[in-house]
């Protein structure tokens, strides 16, 4: 190996190392409140180039459970959180009225569902834009990124017969310094949070 090639190795090396060395980790930190208190928050670990949180999903005996979490999740400063989720803006998943064509004309039924969708679009249009597209922190949020060697938007099966406990990373941009209270909701009207997240990380 020439010293060029060597010098260029070595540089990439440290760069790799410094983008995945750990700045601070919180463990089992305080959640002020969620609405799936079964499912908890093990770990936040906060890198130079991302922030890792882990949740531990207890495993199920009966029916058919399920774990799964849409690439529609956000984490957010808790005071921001607060403010969007008064304005129903993670509510964007619009339910829709139970109606039937022979209580409503179609042409009305489908009139709703394409205003349903176009809302869908405008509040997702609006959180790329605002957000960063998950690929920083940004006007203090940011959409997730992946579900560590999982995947999002894919149903996993939380079923065993013996208690187990399934563990999901969820990896979001690097958090900005200086934020030590953060929440996590998943769009829709059923999908998961977690309010009031404090983490160790110092400016």
């Amino acid at each position: 190996m020439n010293r060029v090639k060597l010098i260029l190795l070595v540089i990439i090396t440290c760069v790799f190392q410094k983008s995945n060395a750990q700045k601070f980790v919180t463990v089992k930190p305080f959640v002020k409140s969620t609405n799936v208190s079964s499912f908890t928050i093990e770990r936040v670990e906060i890198y130079e180039n991302k922030t890792k949180i882990l949740i531990q999903v207890p495993s199920q005996k009966r029916g058919r459970p399920i774990f799964s979490l849409s690439r529609w999740t956000m984490m957010v400063e808790s005071e921001l959180g607060k403010s969007m989720e008064s304005q129903g803006l993670f509510d964007y998943e619009m339910e829709m009225p139970k109606l039937t064509t022979s209580t409503m004309p179609s042409e009305y039924l489908l009139k709703l569902y394409h205003q349903t969708a176009q809302k869908k679009v405008e509040v997702q249009d609006l959180l790329l834009s605002t957000y960063g597209y998950g690929y920083k922190w940004e006007n203090g949020g940011s959409i997730i990124t992946d579900l560590g060697n999982d995947k999002l938007n894919t149903r996993y099966s939380i079923k065993s017969k013996k208690p187990k406990v399934f563990n999901f990373w969820l990896t979001f941009p690097k958090i900005q310094e200086g934020v030590e209270s953060v929440s996590i909701y998943e769009f829709g009207k059923s999908g998961y949070i977690w309010r009031g997240i404090r983490i160790k990380n110092p400016e």
